[in-house]
């Protein structure tokens, strides 16, 4: 009896699992958003110099040119010096917290790899809120462009 009931408390409210994914993933989608929309303006800017390590970056590229991973976007962000550690730090911990939650069902119902609920959750929202402004940034530098 005493295995059962630990297997009961190891599982949390299943709308809760769902709220969870539903919120990581929406929070992870306006991340990429904004990464999209940042990188695509500073690309496209007449003025635009590359780095030399965001050459690099885009050089090492596999032969999918036409994705980039939120990963490689973020480190395109930092490399370009449009996010510090702190922000890529929060990005990346977003990015892993929603593809885990996405990728395995059982997750979804435990919680297990998430320590912290509330703390992810707002990581997740710092991140969101401040590309938020650096978004708004770029917006105002004049040349920035939505891309849908």
């Amino acid at each position: 009896m005493e295995a059962a009931e630990q297997d009961f408390e190891e599982i949390v409210d299943e709308d809760l699992g769902n709220d969870l994914l539903l919120y990581f993933t929406l929070v992870h989608s306006t991340i990429e958003r904004y990464s999209n929309n940042i990188l695509w303006s500073r690309f496209n800017s007449e003025e635009y110099q590359p780095e030399e390590d965001t050459t690099e970056i885009l050089e090492n590229l596999n032969d999918d040119r036409e994705y980039l991973s939120q990963s490689t976007r973020e480190n395109l962000l930092f490399t370009e010096g449009v996010i510090d550690p702190g922000l890529k730090s929060q990005m990346a911990e977003t990015r892993r917290t929603r593809n885990s939650l996405v990728h395995d069902p059982h997750e979804r119902v435990t919680l297990s790899s998430i320590e912290d609920v509330a703390s992810k959750v707002d990581i997740a929202w710092r991140a969101a809120t401040a590309m938020n402004q650096k978004w708004t940034d770029e917006l105002r530098r004049g040349d920035a462009e939505v891309i849908e």
